[in-house]
């Protein structure tokens, strides 16, 4: 429903990914 927390939450999970494939390589 809101926009705004929506963003932030797919910014953490991207930021999640990108921490999990630093680590992973």
């Amino acid at each position: 429903m809101d926009k705004r927390k929506e963003k932030r939450k797919k910014a953490k999970q991207k930021q999640l990914q990108r921490k999990c494939s630093t680590e992973l390589f």
